[in-house]
């Protein structure tokens, strides 16, 4: 190879690594020993853009670029360069207002034995770990339903929780009193103002939130706009931003939650709405548990308010299950006053026959002094069933349960909302069915076309490629007709598929009069679409690769093809074959084949790994991703 060949061969590698490059999603950037950077890719100038950073960092010192990466980064790359290995580490960055959340790898690059430069990729976690935080909140404020002694803690705990989210000094909780057209604001911090208590529904931001029920970002501009429009009045002192968003449980509104800043340097935004009314609906439910716990636990003195003060159908029975008193909301769900049940149990009347075991259940488990909270179906005077939450809790004095009270809620047009969902989700599935069978139809055309117009070709390298790309299309067709076949559109049974891809491809390649055996060993292996297609494209290249090159001519031979679940949840896929192997020198990473270039993306694409090994007879390729 002369010097031209080698230039052009280096101009074509170093372009194939550009593409290679841009084509990744990752901001990626190479900084040589000096600590320059040398190298950037399309995401990683993004990423520049996005961040009002440098965009001309090419032959600069990468401390130029990020003057504000702390003194550890330096070290990582000291560290890289002397060890020869890959280091991942997680940073959070602040720039300007911004929290970014990021992982890095930086990746040695070695000539020989020495580590020349470092391939710095970096991914944006920022979305992952706000996710992360928001779950880590949800699941604090619903264990805090469990954990608070009281709502005065459970309010703290949510005021804590939203703190970690959000600037949260100025925070509060209105709850609405729906009978007496009140205010009442059970949690109240704020640097300006001092707790209202309770007070008349006025025209606030706070009523405006509850008067839509849509959450409420009042900027400046948003907040005078209202003003104008007589939406609301200006009620205490005037804040910069006030973000509220209301309550809801059961599609009923409960109150109003909010955070609002009298700093200029503190503002909020659509996403701290977005997040805030997310949290909301942990928040109302954590709220409207806690309140009908500390219902059940009021003292005695309290039981008639208790009684017909609530919401829900309360009944109180003594140790064997016999109403001892009820409530208007208990005859109005059911029908029956306390005299028609007379002496008998409260299951006799309300329970329908086929639950009687079940309410015995219930009954036995109150009667050890433990709490139940069943969703069930009971049955009405009239007849009629109705969907029912039911919550025993016993009444425990000196040790043993004298009396069990039964709170019941009806739950009928939740239930309902649920079949509906599970009806619109079977539609939706026929329709995914309908979808892969006539993507899988409309593949089968495009092979017709292709078929078609390849039998007009003379070129037999021409005809080649047409017969290739018809496999190609064939591989992914198969795909959608193993998942319209099978009764889970979630995965894929690998073993299955790939067994007939891989008969298929023998049957169109062996030379006549030559035995091709063919062996798959694949057991109890299932992907999603998205890796399902990838990898059948690469069993077909290297399929078809053993057959028209390691096999060709020869009078017999065999391809093997297995596929395991491998350590850490990853999976290891070999295809062999028994012919004349690869050329000396063959090097999978400069191959100008175009499937053999396919093949490598492929396996990026599954975030993998591909080995080439060398035997005595014919080649095996393994990939493991």
């Amino acid at each position: 190879m002369n010097k031209r060949d080698i230039e052009e061969a280096l101009q074509r590698s170093e372009l194939q690594l550009r593409e290679t490059l841009d084509a990744m999603g990752d901001a990626i950037h190479v900084i040589d020993k000096d600590r320059r950077i040398v190298l950037i890719n399309k995401a990683f100038m993004r990423w520049l853009k996005e961040l009002a950073l440098d965009e001309k960092p090419v032959g600069k010192a990468f401390r130029e670029v990020f003057p504000f990466l702390p003194a550890k980064v330096d070290k990582e790359y000291q560290k890289v360069f002397q060890t020869g290995k890959t280091l991942v580490t997680e940073e959070k960055t602040n720039i300007g207002e911004r929290e970014i959340f990021t992982e890095t790898r930086k990746i040695p690059i070695l000539e020989g034995d020495e580590v020349v430069q470092v391939a710095t990729v970096v991914r944006n976690i920022t979305e992952h770990k706000k996710a992360e935080k928001i779950q880590e909140a949800l699941y604090k404020i619903s264990e805090a339903v469990h954990s608070a002694e009281s709502l005065d803690a459970l309010y703290r705990i949510i005021h804590e929780t939203i703190s970690e989210l959000m600037p949260a000094k100025n925070f509060y909780i209105a709850l609405h009193d729906r009978a007496k057209k009140m205010l009442h604001f059970p949690y109240f911090v704020d640097e300006e103002e001092e707790n209202p208590g309770s007070e008349p529904l006025g025209k606030g931001l706070t009523e405006y939130v509850l008067r839509t029920g849509e959450p409420l970002l009042a900027l400046p501009k948003v907040f005078n706009g209202l003003e104008k429009k007589g939406e609301i009045v200006s009620i205490g002192p005037p804040s910069i931003d006030w973000l509220g968003v209301p309550l809801e449980t059961r599609k009923r509104t409960i109150g109003v939650m909010v955070v609002q800043t009298y700093t200029e340097g503190v503002r909020y935004s659509e996403e701290d709405k977005n997040i805030l009314t997310f949290i909301s609906e942990q928040v109302a439910m954590a709220i409207d548990r806690t309140r009908a716990r500390e219902r059940l636990n009021v003292e005695t003195a309290y039981l008639n308010r208790l009684f017909e003060g609530a919401k829900e159908a309360i009944v109180l029975t003594d140790k064997e299950c016999r109403p001892i008193r009820i409530n208007s909301e208990f005859t109005r769900l059911f029908g029956y006053t306390l005299k028609d049940f007379g002496n008998r149990p409260l299951d006799d009347l309300i329970a329908p026959g086929k639950l009687h075991e079940e309410a015995h259940e219930v009954t036995k488990i109150t009667a050890k002094g433990e709490n139940v909270d069943i969703e069930t179906v009971r049955r009405r005077k009239d007849g009629k069933l109705v969907h029912v939450s039911i919550l025993g809790t016993p009444i425990v004095i000196d040790g043993k349960v004298e009396a069990v009270y039964g709170i019941y809620r009806d739950i009928t047009e939740r239930k309902r909302a649920e079949a509906k969902i599970k009806d619109s989700l079977k539609e939706k599935e026929v329709m995914l069915y309908e979808i892969h069978h006539r993507v899988k139809n409309n593949m089968q055309i495009i092979l017709s076309l292709l078929r078609l117009q390849s039998r007009e070709v003379e070129d037999e390298q021409t005809r080649e490629m047409f017969l290739e790309s018809q496999n190609r299309i064939r591989s992914m067709a198969l795909i959608h007709e193993k998942l319209y076949q099978s009764g889970d559109l979630s995965r894929i049974d690998i073993s299955d598929y790939v067994r007939g891809l891989a008969t298929h491809l023998v049957s169109v390649y062996r030379a006549e009069g030559a035995a091709i055996g063919l062996s798959v060993d694949i057991k109890d292996v299932y992907l999603d679409i998205n890796r399902a297609i990838p990898l059948g494209l690469i069993v077909n290249e290297l399929v078809t690769n053993a057959l028209k090159h390691g096999l060709k001519k020869r009078a017999k031979g065999n391809i093997l093809i297995s596929m395991k679940k491998a350590a850490k949840g990853k999976f290891e896929l070999s295809v062999a074959d028994t012919g004349k192997g690869l050329p000396e020198g063959f090097d999978l990473s400069e191959t100008e084949s175009f499937g053999m270039q396919l093949v490598t993306d492929l396996v990026t694409q599954l975030e993998g790994s591909i080995e080439l090994k060398r035997k005595d007879i014919g080649s095996e390729f393994v990939i493991r991703f």
